[in-house]
């Protein structure tokens, strides 16, 4: 009876931390953070593979893109491998570069907006939830997520996105399921965020 009493609260308490806001009028500004020097640190976890990692993402500089605007690169260093991208901020719009499926956000992000690239993705701002973080100082906080769903739209390409994104600390959760026909390669991965430090 214990156990189940245990269980219980802990569905409650887990309900109470990503519950679902019903009021669809807060939107956010353009609160995404680009400042070089932020860090944020992530726990992924592959649910075909079953593989675990950590992620430490780092905003290294800036770079210049062809057409001569300012983009910010951005270190996604692993446990057994590290990588670049390129992130560039036109307008409202924050774009990640350097590979497929890569995700765009259009500010400010409200329930009900929606975006896409032709042929590529669509974007979609489904809904508003809590969801309790750690702080920079240590303690628990719940902040108001966007949930942005991406959809693939290419051939033989059945992909799915999901990213939980919070004003001035940015992406804070991910689900990534990807399936490539033509390859047969399958992935389930989600991100969960550990620790962040935003520059001024």
């Amino acid at each position: 009876m214990t156990k189940w009493i245990s269980i219980l609260v802990f569905l409650l308490l887990f309900n109470s931390a990503c519950k679902q806001i019903t009021e669809t009028t807060i939107e956010s500004t353009f609160d995404f953070p680009l400042s070089v020097g932020s860090t944020w640190t992530y726990a992924t976890y592959d649910s075909v593979s079953l593989a675990r990692d950590t992620v430490e993402v780092t905003i290294i500089g800036t770079t210049p893109l062809s057409n001569g605007a300012p983009a910010t690169l951005w270190k996604y260093k692993y446990i057994s491998r590290a990588e670049t991208l390129v992130v560039a901020r036109s307008s409202d719009t924050v774009v990640f570069s350097s590979y497929t499926h890569a995700p765009v956000f259009v500010f400010p992000l409200k329930v009900g907006n929606a975006w896409g690239r032709q042929y590529v993705d669509t974007f979609t701002v489904t809904s508003q939830r809590l969801i309790s973080l750690p702080s920079q100082l240590g303690a628990i906080i719940a902040y108001t997520a966007f949930i942005v769903d991406q959809q693939s739209l290419l051939p033989n390409d059945f992909s799915h996105f999901q990213y939980w994104v919070v004003p001035k600390i940015g992406i804070v959760r991910q689900f990534q399921a990807k399936f490539i026909t033509l390859e047969l390669t399958r992935t389930n991965t989600s991100w969960i965020l550990l620790s962040y430090s935003i520059s001024e």
